[in-house]
């Protein structure tokens, strides 16, 4: 198996795409499909956003979100 290389993974020009059985997204019995984008920052920063997060009893996702939206 080449260096870094995950097992399950196709090579370059197969299938491609996540290994069998992965999560794609696509939960049973939701209607409105989610959407995510990344968000950059030191790593102390970073660590500061999930303990904020976690003592707020809510995942970062839901942290951020809550923040920025005055909610």
């Amino acid at each position: 198996m080449p260096r870094g290389r995950k097992p399950g993974w196709a090579e370059r020009g197969e299938s491609g795409g996540r290994p069998k059985g992965s999560f794609t997204g696509d939960a049973p019995g939701r209607k409105t499909p989610y959407e995510s984008f990344t968000v950059s920052g030191h790593p102390e920063e970073c660590a500061l956003v999930k303990r904020l997060a976690k003592e707020a009893g809510k995942s970062v996702s839901r942290y951020v979100l809550d923040l920025i939206l005055n909610k």
